[in-house]
């Protein structure tokens, strides 16, 4: 099977509804290094165990961010591109 999604994702509102939905499908579709990002903390915890139950080889990198904070995003993406080398999908479904 072809992977649909090789390269690195960072998604944005990753700790619940459709960001987890997105970060759980990027996996399940071959995405195996995945950047989770979110305020809440435990809810990416909680995204990070789905992803390595659909993808146990993935590699997944947790950012803290608070997407108001123009330094947090900065943030985020350098952590994103110092672990993976890279972005290759972005997908922003935060929200308030």
């Amino acid at each position: 099977m072809a992977l649909l999604f090789p390269g690195v994702a960072l998604v944005t509102g990753a700790a619940s509804g459709i960001g987890q939905g997105i970060a759980v499908a990027f996996a399940k579709d071959g995405c195996s290094r995945i950047a989770l990002c979110d305020i809440n903390v435990s809810g990416l915890e909680e995204t990070k165990l789905l992803v390595l139950q659909v993808a146990p080889e993935a590699q997944v990198l947790v950012v803290y961010v608070d997407l108001s904070k123009e330094q947090d995003v900065k943030e985020m993406v350098h952590k994103t591109v110092q672990k993976f080398g890279r972005v290759d999908y972005a997908v922003n479904t935060a929200g308030m």
